[in-house]
């Protein structure tokens, strides 16, 4: 299954299927995403910047969760972008959370395919306010930009990574509208 084959599925199905892919398959999901990410109008400064995001991606193996120390470059990485380059908390989520294929469509536009998150869905598929017991996010915007509230702590189980950088961390709340 390649990406384009992947983000058609609702979301819950996508995390589904990436965490069933191999570490090399996870990887090349994302090579292939950076590779998208690349192509969008920057700076030679940023340019630089994604270079040092990409060493990461390059070294990164995807066979478990991103370690504290990543997370850390990682959230140091982003606020670097934000305080220098003006990058949004869209920009995050669709180049760096999610695998959407037509999410990213410059650095500060973000845009939900209504084929990846319908909010008129089946409140059981997972996309929270449902009656799953499976965590399904990490961060809040994801669930605002969604329309679906906030990322917050209801008991849910936490599931195995599918969420967050990558989608290497795991689910540890629920959209709750």
């Amino acid at each position: 299954m390649n990406r384009n084959e992947l983000v058609v599925l609702t979301v819950e199905k996508q995390k589904a299927a990436f965490r069933t892919f191999s570490p090399k398959k996870r990887k090349q999901l994302w090579v292939d995403k950076f590779k998208q990410i690349k192509s969008l109008n920057f700076s030679e400064e940023e340019i630089n910047h994604l270079k040092t995001f990409e060493k990461l991606l390059n070294k990164y193996d995807f066979s478990k969760e991103l370690s504290e120390e990543q997370l850390l470059f990682l959230n140091s990485w982003f606020e670097e972008g934000k305080l220098n380059f003006k990058w949004t908390p869209y920009f995050l989520v669709s180049g760096f959370g999610m695998l959407n294929v037509d999410a990213v469509k410059d650095k500060s536009e973000f845009q939900f395919s209504s084929r990846v998150i319908d909010v008129e869905t089946d409140p059981d598929d997972g996309l929270g306010g449902g009656g799953t017991d499976n965590c399904d996010c990490r961060w809040d915007i994801t669930c605002q930009l969604a329309q679906l509230g906030d990322c917050s702590d209801n008991s849910c189980e936490d599931t195995t990574f599918g969420c967050g950088w990558l989608g290497m961390q795991s689910c540890t709340g629920d959209c709750t509208g």
